[in-house]
């Protein structure tokens, strides 16, 4: 039970619990209480009855005896005011059997005590975040025992009465808490590491990071808060990364979804300095000066209370403010001038000579305006850069005649055939011409199309082009479209469901982009490269000369992860040197392992480590701490229904490590980006099943059952020969333990 205070001086609504005590009637922070009258009605409705007397509980807080350090203003005024929005939360969970009930149950009861009145959620004055909105991410929200699934429910205890009992400290000069010390667990039984931090900051610099309001922005925000050592109730805030594109926590109305919840907008025309401090940490409002030196000036003006926050940062400044660079669904307008584009393919077709011609289209449409129209290429001198064309498809493998996987087979690192269209334009490429029956398209045929004999061809339009004035990189939704009359790679991704996460997901620096508007029966630019022979390429970085493993400018984060992997001190010295990059990891990037293991993040024993060599860019990756912010065994998450029991036949092995015989022999990577170059028989690889469900269930006693029943994992490419696994006889559609069955 808790009501609703009025803001004041320009300040939002508060919540206050009035379920501060403890069954004794000691103060404590919000709570529950279960320990009330019961009665049952008799017709199927029951009555309950508070053990507290509500309105009698100021006075009790005030009259108990509470240990030195705790103040109990920090409960704030308790007095029972009838006037005020009431609200109360029944809570409906448990257990059956010892295994948690998935469906609990939060009821809302917003009412008026003094009328009795109930208040429609149009009415409500603190509704500024619906749970459909998390969910929209989260898929079923559900914390504390998974027993609390609704955010009205979370408002009423995680309140600015969090700060009770809590030890409040401040940032140093370097924006920084005191240090935190991680400490792991190994589970026993499973193997998973878990781990914890210490010490807290409960409440810091001011903020009640138990607050819902600062609690869920600074979660969002993670590591691009600007101070650092964040940890409230062993939630790292810094660890954390927000999964939608460009800081997509700037997009607000990924939350506060007006179409959901009725006061949505407060978010934008209540500026205040909780909840603009807590993304903007490194801002004190009241000084107007930095928090330390990651911090930045409030220009200069303090600000005595939020009164008057909102003559600068009106609703219509501040959506302009948190805008991105990029239209999309949640982020509808960008700057004027800026011109956003759309990709079209109408058509790929090859003939008997094996010509391929492509029909497609440029959209643009410059900002403010909503009107598109088609590109004349080429683009005016404003635009440099600009798109390309990938080329996938199956050739025979592996002794398997028509693989269900695209393979690229011939090209090394197992890459599609790019085409970049001002090579196009050029001429230089093929040739360019105006549709005659298409008006706005251009007719494309490409030099050097698909290899004779292959099979499962598809074209794919990506990569961006980068506005001069004004400067802005003006990234894109990819397409793909199947070579008309072949038979289409296999879609099992919906990429809505990637867009829920991610809103954009965007790859290799923007240049590979899918979201909501890629539609959710569109084939995934990425499998056209995240093919089966595609695995990690850090181990052919030498160990000397420009972009080397001694010369490269690591990051900090990347000396973290070295220092992890055992292949760098904690003063930065590789502890060896020579044939440092043969140590890195080695991991498939075949799409559905690849994406399987990230997702897993920190539920696997062995977290999905990665070291991927752009030449001049280098990539660690390391996902060991990653909590996935969905239902990880709901597969249906990210996969189209029906599409996941099984594996299709013909499906080729995943090469987790690329290995030949120059590889072993060689004393240097040299050999190792020899080995990446073609498919090797001494390629470490996983049969199909076994690689998919391995790359989420990776304890030995997993990976044992898949070997018993047929697969194979990290042997030779020469020593797989037929591939007989037989895990669909329990496993596939319609079976026993069907993964669509087991994975709920």
């Amino acid at each position: 039970m808790a009501k609703l205070m009025p803001g004041s001086a320009g300040s939002p609504d508060e919540w206050i619990s009035y379920l501060v005590q403890d069954d004794a009637g000691v103060p404590r922070t919000p709570n529950t209480e279960q320990n009330g009258t019961l009665v049952d009605n008799g017709n199927g409705s029951y009555k309950y009855t508070f053990a507290r007397d509500i309105p009698k509980v100021k006075d009790q807080v005030a009259a108990a005896t509470v240990p030195a350090g705790r103040d109990k203003a920090d409960l704030g005024d308790l007095t029972y005011d009838p006037s005020l929005q009431h609200r109360l939360i029944i809570q409906i969970s448990g257990s059956n059997a010892g295994a948690a009930l998935e469906n609990a149950v939060n009821v809302t009861y917003d009412f008026l005590p003094s009328t009795g009145a109930t208040i429609a959620p149009a009415d409500q004055k603190k509704y500024l975040v619906d749970i459909d909105s998390c969910n929209g991410c989260h898929q079923k929200l559900a914390i504390h025992g998974s027993g609390r699934v609704d955010t009205k429910y979370c408002t009423t205890c995680h309140t600015s009465q969090r700060a009770y009992g809590q030890t409040k400290v401040v940032s140093d000069s370097s924006s920084a808490f005191p240090a935190l010390t991680e400490t792991k667990t190994v589970n026993a039984t499973t193997g998973i590491t878990t781990y914890r931090y210490s010490p807290s900051t409960n409440v810091g610099d001011g903020e009640v990071m138990g607050h819902f309001t600062t609690l869920v922005h600074k979660i969002h925000n993670g590591a691009s808060l600007a101070k650092t050592n964040y940890n409230y109730a062993n939630l790292a805030f810094n660890n954390k990364a927000f999964s939608m594109l460009d800081e997509g926590q700037r997009m607000c109305t990924v939350c506060h979804d007006p179409a959901l919840a009725s006061k949505a907008e407060y978010a934008y025309s209540q500026p205040s300095a909780k909840a603009c401090g807590a993304c903007h940490d490194g801002t004190n409002f009241r000084t107007g000066l930095a928090f330390g030196s990651n911090g930045t000036d409030h220009i200069g003006r303090a600000q005595a209370d939020d009164s008057a926050c909102v003559l600068c940062h009106s609703a219509a400044a501040t959506k302009v403010d948190h805008r991105t660079v990029n239209l999309t669904v949640h982020n509808k307008e960008v700057e004027a001038g800026l011109v956003s584009f759309t990709y079209l393919i109408d058509s790929a077709t090859v003939d008997a000579s094996n010509k391929l011609k492509i029909v497609f289209a440029i959209q643009q449409q410059t900002a403010p305006s909503t009107d598109k129209t088609f590109a004349t290429l080429p683009l005016s001198s404003n635009f440099t850069g600009g798109p390309s064309f990938l080329l996938a498809y199956a050739l025979p493998q592996d002794g398997i005649a028509t693989p269900a996987d695209y393979n690229n087979l011939g090209r090394s690192q197992a890459q599609p055939i790019s085409v970049s269209l001002a090579n196009l334009v050029s001429g230089s490429a093929g040739t360019l011409v105006a549709s005659a029956s298409k008006p706005g398209y251009y007719e494309a045929t490409v030099t050097t199309g698909f290899p004779a004999g292959a099979k499962m061809r598809s074209v794919g339009l990506q990569g961006y082009w980068t506005q001069v004035s004004p400067a802005a990189a003006r990234h894109t939704i990819s397409v793909v479209k199947a070579v008309t009359g072949d038979t289409a790679r296999r879609q099992v991704v919906d990429a809505t469901k990637c867009g829920s996460c991610h809103e954009w997901f965007e790859g290799h620096g923007g240049n590979r982009v899918i979201g909501k508007e890629t539609g959710s029966n569109a084939e995934l630019i990425c499998v056209q490269c995240h093919v089966p022979g595609l695995s990690s390429s850090g181990r052919r970085i030498p160990d000397t000369g420009a972009n080397s493993m001694t010369t490269y400018a690591w990051t900090a984060d990347d000396k973290f992860i070295l220092q992890e992997w055992g292949l760098m001190d904690s003063s930065g010295n590789f502890y060896k040197t020579t044939n440092i990059a043969l140590d890195l990891p080695a991991v498939t990037n075949n799409f559905k392992d690849m994406i399987h293991g990230i997702h897993s993040g920190r539920e696997r024993v062995v977290p999905f480590q990665d070291a991927r060599d752009r030449n001049t860019v280098k990539v660690l990756l390391d996902f060991r701490r990653m909590d996935f912010p969905g239902v990880l065994n709901n597969c249906e998450g990210c996969h189209k229904s029906g599409t996941y029991s099984s594996v299709p036949s013909n499906g080729l092995v995943s090469v987790f490590e690329a290995r030949n015989d120059a590889y072993v022999a060689s004393p240097s990577p040299a050999g190792a980006g020899a080995s990446l170059a073609t498919a090797n028989a001494k390629d470490i690889v996983r049969t199909p099943f076994g690689a998919a469900c391995s790359s989420c269930h990776d304890n030995p006693a997993a990976k044992a059952h898949m070997q018993q029943n047929g697969a194979k994992l990290d042997v030779n490419r020469e020593d797989v020969g037929t591939v007989a696994e037989s895990c669909r006889v329990c496993h596939g559609a319609g079976a026993d333990f069907d993964a669509a069955k087991v994975h709920r």
